[in-house]
């Protein structure tokens, strides 16, 4: 395969020099030419020339001793590589390296790169800053070490934090490497054999090819010759003459020159004293483009980078001797100044770039993994050189070459101009260089991790355990059926007969943990990914001292109206002041005391001022308090602890428990609106003697109408109306109470919980959902859908898409909504789904979801930016922070539109024109994608109802992902106006 790094790179623009001739080249194919099938594009494949001797002059040879893979000498390396990375760290204007203070800790990611600084300092600047003191430069093959369990150890490494710092650190015991790199000098080190972690290149697939002005002068030969086409018996010798330089696996390619594009004729403006001197002289000019390519975690080629080099067509133009600029700007100073003109050629150099890695990785896919370079190694980035070429008739691109490490190299931060372009198609290509590395990185840290999960959930659930399958992880299962599908996909499984009756969660939880203890079973993380067990599994993680959400925290999130009242009742962190709330009849207000933190009455500007430095420490500092940022910020005295269902009882409060109101941006309590928790009907008429439905309700915080009732614990919608008066939610309180009593009436809803309800007041605008990744507290991801609109009366979702088609401030709004909605509520580790609608007035808040997101969000966030939520939930359950290269503006690889089928309205298309089988087939082919949420028995349609699968179309374009998707449908009978008008709603989507 193609190397990232170690390559001695030629000169190519110089092919630029000679129209009508030829040149020969020398290809090292001893890694990747010799294993090429029958057919290959031999012109696609990377290739310099190499110096050819003069006719009389004696052969280059290279003796058995020889390397054609010029090392420096070895004295003094090391200390060499420091000094370049401290001069390239100047030019930077960044700090020069320190040493790293004693006692500093690290966390178990660790993404090394071995060799020269040069190739690999964008992807370690940029990893410094997400994840800082976990990408690591080693200047020696000594600083590495091998266990006996093939892990790749650090000893000692410059490590790269935030604002671009480095420090000389060493490691006592030595960290082990999580994703590895190397580069000229360091290719293909002994001690980096064998190594079980990630590799994102390998040493023994590098093809080196030796040429251009600095092979010669290091072979001390004469300069390359072109040889024109018209003599054949001259070109003839010269193959004579270079064969017998050929060491085993070589082989002399010969390649027709390829004239470059030129410019356009245009107007020439000249001034008087230029006329009058004659013809200015302007340069004939030619580009050339470099593109480097990621591979996205899902195996797909994506678009890094994409710029120009511009130099005269009489010179060399290689990448040490010009900037980079954009195709569109180079393009205009060729002449060319239709726009639709540059995006046609951007669109046709991504098109072959892309394509460069996608045959590597083709190749890859059927070598052995000692050909590969190992098990772990594979090609995740190259660097494509390519040229435009004109025929007359047609713009041809031609591939001149591969050099990953020459084009990360020559477009360091501050000399590259990032490109966004405005067509859809080009940004559903964009890549990003850490996405890949990090994800590695983290499957490997989680492999072999055992993670006890609660609740096995239903057939919408069965990924869970082929993918835990996949990531080598070892589950522990509780579930309340001893025959569930799921018993016999893993590693050990424990019955509670009794799991759906929460009275009891206080003894499941000491019964769960008495069977681990006398299993001998020692879980390194616990999570839940069913609704029902999110506060038995935060009480399971509570007791075992595992990483999760607190049980006060779940509890608020849990009952729906409590999130609001909760919500509501926080402040802004100045002075203390309490907030009160209607509840039911019987029950105390809740009230929130809030802390003085102003010690000494300061106030005024003072006072803003420490409010602003809390969030950076810098406030308890100045008062003298020793509290860490996270408890300072906000610490929160509950006077009544959380309510839980009346038939269970509470966990108490303990310290640790601080939800959090943000210093910079709006309390919380700006997102919630006023609710009302109904547990029989002598509530709601109270509350309507308080104010319920009142004008000027919501100035009171009691609901008015037209509102919303649901189940307080409910899920998937189901028994969702929108109420208008007091009698309509009177009769519909009733209707629910009759209908759904207990857990058998509708299994998998939360009816485990009981059948309370909550009166919430409606809220206007457009939905969405924000699925969100929280570690300690700190936001690590966020990825935005839109939900089309609901069918009256029900509020079962219909369609959706992905990514949001809201603007870029409005997507931030729905994101910091979400995220400061969970720290209000103490959710400060874990991946949760928020509900919000995005209003005139900006995001409110619908519910939030204490476990990852349900249906189809899941698959549509893995395929669009290569992040699975599943895995991000139990690397959080165990402790390992999922790193992203963005926590909210990773690019989307395209647009996801879909839409539900449910049972009432597409039964007979369900059994016909669109039977499961057939659905599935389309899945296969990659003509839909396609989400079961139950089985084909569950095929039976009642009052009450979840959606029975949903299916969408994936396209670089969201526009023409929702037209193809419309007419999908209707050729499938799942479009059935007026009753489930498909068109209407997709239409609300932009």
């Amino acid at each position: 395969m193609i190397a990232v790094s170690g390559q001695k790179q030629a000169d190519l623009a110089d092919v630029q020099v000679q129209q009508a001739a030829c040149f020969l080249i020398v290809e090292l194919l001893h890694s990747m030419l010799s294993r090429v099938r029958p057919g290959f594009p031999k012109d696609w494949v990377a290739t310099h020339r190499v110096a050819i001797p003069t006719p009389g002059a004696p052969p280059f040879r290279l003796g058995s001793g020889q390397s054609r893979h010029l090392k420096p000498p070895s004295c003094g390396l090391e200390g060499r590589l420091n000094q370049l990375l401290q001069q390239v760290l100047g030019e930077l204007n960044l700090p020069q390296t320190q040493d790293l203070l004693p006692g500093v800790g690290h966390s178990d990611q660790c993404m090394c790169v071995l060799g020269s600084p040069l190739p690999y300092l964008s992807m370690l600047l940029d990893a410094g800053q997400r994840s800082p003191g976990d990408a690591l430069l080693c200047l020696s093959p000594s600083w590495l070490s091998r266990s006996a369990s093939s892990s790749l150890m650090v000893h000692k490494a410059v490590t790269f934090d935030l604002g671009g710092r480095t420090f000389l650190s060493s490691f006592d015991p030595p960290r082990k490497v999580t994703y590895f790199l190397s580069c000229d000098p360091y290719l293909n080190e002994e001690v980096t054999h064998e190594t079980d972690c990630p590799i994102g290149s390998s040493g023994s697939l590098v093809v080196l090819r030796h040429s251009g002005a600095r092979f010669v002068d290091q072979a001390s030969v004469s300069k390359p010759v072109y040889l024109s086409l018209d003599s054949t018996e001259e070109v003839w010798a010269w193959v004579v003459q270079l064969l017998p330089c050929l060491l085993p696996g070589e082989a002399v390619l010969l390649e027709a020159f390829c004239p470059p594009l030129k410019h356009q004729a245009h107007v020439e403006v000249r001034t008087w004293e230029e006329y009058t001197d004659g013809k200015p002289q302007i340069p004939d000019l030619s580009f050339r483009l470099c593109a480097i390519v990621t591979r996205s975690p899902q195996n797909t080629p994506l678009l890094y980078k994409l710029v120009c080099r511009v130099g005269a067509s009489h010179a060399p133009l290689s990448h040490h001797q010009s900037l980079c600029q954009s195709l569109e700007t180079t393009l205009k100073e060729c002449g060319f100044t239709d726009p639709a003109f540059a995006v046609s050629l951007r669109g046709l150099a991504t098109k072959t770039a892309l394509d460069c890695l996608r045959l590597i990785m083709q190749t890859e896919s059927n070598m052995s993994s000692q050909k590969r370079g190992g098990v772990s190694a594979q090609t995740d980035m190259i660097g494509v050189d390519l040229l435009f070429t004109f025929d007359g008739a047609t713009i041809k691109p031609v591939v001149l070459g591969f050099h990953p490490s020459l084009c990360l190299h020559y477009s360091q931060p501050d000399q590259e101009q990032e490109i966004k372009s405005s067509d859809g198609e080009m940004e559903a290509c964009r890549g990003t260089l850490l996405l890949t590395p990090l994800i590695r990185s983290q499957h490997y840290l989680m492999r072999g991790k055992t993670v006890l999960v609660i609740g096995a959930g239903g057939y919408s659930k069965k990924f869970i355990w082929e993918v835990a399958n996949h990531y080598q992880l070892k589950i522990l299962l509780v579930d309340c059926d001893p025959n569930h599908f799921a018993s016999k996909m893993v590693d050990h499984f424990f019955a509670v007969p009794d799991l759906a009756d929460h009275l009891q969660d206080d003894q499941h939880c000491m019964h769960i943990c008495d069977w681990l203890t006398s299993s001998d079973l020692h879980p390194d993380g616990c999570v839940c990914f069913w609704d029902d067990c999110v506060i038995l599994t935060s009480q399971i993680c509570d007791k075992l001292g595992l990483r999760g959400a607190l049980p006060e925290a779940v509890a608020i999130a849990k009952e729906k109206s409590r999130t609001h009242l909760h919500l509501l009742s926080l402040v802004k962190a100045t002075g203390v002041q309490t907030a009160s709330v209607a509840l039911p009849s019987g029950q105390t207000d809740s009230q929130v005391g809030v802390k003085d933190r102003n010690k000494g009455g300061m106030s005024g500007l003072q006072d803003e001022t420490l409010r602003a430095l809390a969030e950076f420490g810098a406030g308890n500092f100045l008062n003298g308090c020793t509290d860490t940022i996270e408890t300072s910020c906000t610490h929160f005295s509950f006077v009544d602890s959380v309510r839980l269902p009346a038939n269970s009882s509470s966990p108490s409060t303990d310290d640790s428990f601080h939800p959090r109101v943000p210093l910079l941006s709006p309390s919380p309590s700006s997102y919630a609106v006023p609710c009302l928790h109904v547990e029989s009907a002598l509530d709601l008429k109270k509350a309507a003697e308080r104010g319920l439905g009142h004008p000027g309700a919501a100035q009171n915080r009691t609901v008015g109408f037209p509102a919303v009732m649901k189940l307080e614990y409910g899920a998937g919608a189901v028994g969702v109306r929108k109420v208008n008066s007091l009698a309509q939610s009177l009769a519909h309180f009733e209707r629910i109470v009759g209908d759904l009593k207990e857990e058998t009436d509708y299994p998998g809803i939360g009816l485990g919980w009981g059948n309370a309800m909550t009166l919430m007041e409606y809220i206007g605008g457009t939905e969405h959902d924000v699925d969100i990744i929280i570690f300690s507290g700190q936001l690590e991801g966020a990825f935005v859908s839109d939900n089309g609109p609901t069918r009256p009366p029900t509020f079962t979702e219909t369609a959706a898409q992905m990514p949001t088609g809201l603007a870029a401030d409005k997507r931030g709004q729905l994101i910091m909504a979400a995220y400061h909605a969970c720290l209000g509520c103490g959710l400060r580790d874990g991946v949760y789904n928020v509900e919000l609608k995005m209003t005139e007035l900006g995001p409110r808040l619908i519910e939030i979801n204490a476990r990852m997101g349900g249906f189809y969000l899941r698959d549509w966030i893995l395929q669009l930016y290569g992040v699975d939520m599943l895995l991000a939930a139990f690397m959080v359950a165990c402790g390992v922070r999922p790193r992203l290269p963005s926590a909210t503006d990773l690019p989307a690889g395209g647009h996801f539109a879909g839409v539900m089928c449910v049972v009432s309205q597409h039964l007979q298309a369900l059994r016909t024109t669109s039977r499961l089988t057939y659905l599935r087939s389309l899945h296969q082919e990659g003509a839909i994608f396609l989400n079961e949420f139950a089985a084909a028995d569950e095929l039976i349609a009642g009052e009450y109802e979840e959606p029975f699968c949903n299916v969408a179309m994936r396209d670089t374009c969201g526009e023409r992902a929702r037209q193809r998707l419309l007419s999908l449908c209707q050729a499938l009978g799942l479009h059935c106006p007026p009753h489930y008008d498909l068109k209407f709603f997709l239409s609300h989507f932009s």
